[in-house]
């Protein structure tokens, strides 16, 4: 799915919308949380559920796929999507689900 684009004629990783932040700004703050928080919790074998929306998860899904800026800015993560990453020992992806909420209806 394209994501819409805003006034200026087109979402740039760093460019900054009207009053708010770029990805590029948003990874620079979501990033080392993941670092120092959530990926430690990973570690010690805990499941970590993260609700957020937007640019957050964009970062965080930018940095886990291994995603280009390019292809991030092109990436459409609707609301209330329940995406589930499955990761190896040292952070790596696994596996990932974007399926994951249309088998949970069925349950």
């Amino acid at each position: 799915m394209r994501r819409s684009r805003w006034s200026h004629g087109g979402e740039s990783y760093d460019v900054r919308p009207p009053g708010g932040e770029s990805l590029k700004d948003t990874a620079a703050r979501v990033l080392p949380y993941y670092q120092e928080r959530i990926h430690p919790a990973l570690e010690k074998g805990d499941t970590v559920l993260i609700v957020a929306h937007g640019n957050s998860l964009r970062a965080l899904v930018m940095h886990l796929e291994h995603l280009s800026p390019q292809q991030i800015v092109d990436l459409s993560i609707p609301t209330g999507t329940l995406v589930v990453y499955a990761l190896a020992d040292k952070g790596e992806l696994v596996r990932q689900d974007r399926d994951a909420a249309s088998r949970a209806r069925k349950l």
